[in-house]
């Protein structure tokens, strides 16, 4: 408990004027609270860690650390879709660029055949004896990775694999930990995968790279705080007065820094540069003969369209999936696979026989911890008189801060795997005031009663629902959260 006494230097100054009044001037350092969690390692076994933070940071709830190990698994699809694992063997050079149309719930919530031809997976139905749930083999790709499949070497553990670390799938038991133990619910999600129930396997590919062995791999994460130079310090005044009639007022004005940090998130660069998020909707290819879109059918993201988070939803609605890329300001695209070189590469109709077009490797997710200004006004009072014989002080206190901070939660944009907009630090208002009574009912004995309120006036609350690609309805809300107990089970 140390940390919760933060020492730091102040300067007072004030002066009495006339008889009822002063004024106060207060200079003072800058120092954020100490938060435990809220840093890269989350302070594993700290006895007073907050639900919200380790969210945050949490070794296995923490999206610190989930969003790399969701991408390994993501690198696991794009080298199976490269290696013909969805095309009957057949290389596919363009990868998961072709699955826009297939969205995490399109795999998870269907049936594939993964037996008859061992390292190949072919859609199938319920009724096939070769029949297998999607969420096992989701399960099973995220625990293990290739760890025992065709190819990959015999004995190894695929770097690639969660083996349970994260909470990336509902699984159900770990000892042993057993692809078969896992339940599949996105509309009561409690894991990573099924809060992204919507994201398309092509968004996979924004978050993969080559690695030098000719592998495939996900990206990182990283934190970094960006705090305030020690020559900035905070500010403020008191006016301070009372009447002949016995009221005491107060007008104070503080301009600071919240001692709360905040985190932002943003995709970085190899040189640290921040990156741009694209929200591309579907183009659908008749490739397999059939008029009208089938399952084997080509799917891919539409790169010379960008699409707000309304006009994404509204995609969403008729049919039309949205897949997140991610570029820099020259239009140089992140991920193991350029999607620009896509349409050009399918322009013979056959996307077989073409060479890859190689992305410029997965982004970093940064976690950067900073504070923000914030404008405090506020009044206070009180004023004594007596009920019958009965000495009473009615007392008030009220603040407006402009400029603090609240954690905004979308949960469609969370769904479609636009990680960076589903958790935002949005700008919001507060009004906060006390009102209380002091009554001294007898010598040496006071009763006091007081109303606390606090409001948060840009509070948002926008319900929503909306449907996964085999028809289940899942939250996709967007609302403030609470920092202090906000989780992947609420």
């Amino acid at each position: 408990m140390e940390d919760s006494r933060i020492p730091i230097w102040m300067i007072n100054a004030e002066r009495n004027i006339g008889d009822s009044s002063n004024i106060q001037l207060i200079v003072s350092q800058v120092e954020e609270n100490k938060i435990p969690g809220l840093n890269a390692d989350g302070d594993a076994g700290h006895p007073f860690l907050m639900k919200g933070v380790e969210t945050i940071s949490g070794q296995v709830n923490g999206f610190y650390n989930i969003a790399p190990a969701l991408s390994n698994v993501a690198a696991t699809f794009n080298a199976a879709a490269m290696g013909g694992g969805f095309t009957g063997g057949m290389a596919l050079p363009l990868g998961l660029n072709l699955f826009a149309g297939l969205t995490v719930d399109g795999f998870a919530g269907n049936f594939w055949d993964a037996s008859t031809t061992p390292g190949l997976l072919n859609p199938t139905v319920p009724t096939d004896p070769a029949a297998a749930p999607g969420w096992l083999l989701l399960n099973a790709f995220t625990q293990f990775g290739f760890t025992g499949q065709p190819g990959f070497p015999a004995g190894v553990s695929d770097p690639n694999g969660n083996f349970g670390e994260t909470n990336l799938m509902p699984i159900t038991g770990l000892t042993p930990l057993s692809p078969t133990e896992v339940t599949w619910q996105p509309d009561e999600a409690s894991s990573a995968f099924e809060y992204m129930a919507n994201a398309t396997f092509a968004t996979f590919n924004t978050f993969t790279s080559f690695t030098g062995a000719g592998g495939l791999t996900g990206f990182e994460s990283e934190w970094v705080k960006d705090y305030p130079d020690d020559s900035d310090v905070n500010g403020g005044f008191r006016f301070r007065n009372s009447t002949d009639g016995g009221l005491n007022w107060s007008v104070n004005y503080f301009y600071h820094y919240s001692g709360n940090p905040n985190i932002d998130l943003s995709w970085r660069d190899a040189n640290g540069d921040e990156l741009i998020v694209q929200r591309a909707p579907t183009l659908f290819f008749d490739t397999n003969g059939t008029p009208g879109p089938q399952q084997n059918d080509t799917f891919v993201p539409d790169v010379a369209t960008s699409l707000s988070r309304d006009e994404a939803r509204a995609n969403w609605d008729m049919g039309n999936a949205t897949t997140i890329l991610v570029h820099d300001g020259a239009g140089n695209y992140s991920g193991a696979l350029d999607p620009s070189g896509v349409l050009p590469a399918l322009a013979d109709g056959n996307p077989f026989n073409d060479a890859m077009a190689m992305g410029t490797g997965a982004p970093s997710l940064r976690f950067t911890e900073k504070l923000h200004r914030v404008n405090s006004l506020g009044t206070s009072f009180d004023y004594a008189l007596e009920a019958g014989d009965i000495p009473l002080v009615l007392r008030g206190e009220f603040l407006y801060d402009e400029g603090e901070k609240q954690p905004v939660i979308d949960k469609f944009l969370l769904s479609i795997g636009d990680l960076t907009n589903a958790l935002k630090m949005e700008d919001a208002d507060y009004f906060k005031y006390v009102l209380g009574a002091d009554i001294t009912v007898a010598t040496n004995l006071l009763i006091s009663g007081q109303f606390i309120q606090f409001r948060n006036l840009d509070f948002v609350d926008d319900s929503d629902t909306c449907r996964t690609q085999t028809g289940v309805t899942m939250d996709c809300s967007r609302y403030t959260a609470d920092f202090a107990t906000m989780s992947l089970t609420n």
